[in-house]
């Protein structure tokens, strides 16, 4: 069976693809609260804003054991964070 450090870089890598995926093809668009998006990003934004948090959570727990997978997969993570926000043009720091 699969521990919890082969999910967590397997859903991971899952929304890697889903970010790609929804950056490359165009899908049915729907309206909610007045802003007009694919669907498919609901899944991805799900998946990017809530798989960093838990890994830095299994990675604080397990102090005493050596986790590359948590760390591969929150790296990994992040980079799919930074790519979503370069594509929807989000600009923290403008003045």
């Amino acid at each position: 069976m699969f521990g919890k450090e082969k999910v967590y870089l397997l859903l991971s890598l899952i929304s890697s693809f889903l970010l790609l995926t929804g950056i490359i093809q165009v899908f049915p668009k729907v309206t909610f609260i007045g802003l007009r998006f694919s669907l498919i990003w609901i899944p991805v934004w799900i998946l990017i804003l809530l798989l960093p948090l838990y890994g830095i959570v299994e990675i604080i727990k397990r102090t005493d054991e050596a986790n590359y997978m948590f760390w591969i997969a929150l790296l990994l993570n992040l980079f799919n964070f930074f790519i979503a926000i370069r594509h929807f043009n989000f600009q923290f720091l403008s003045t």
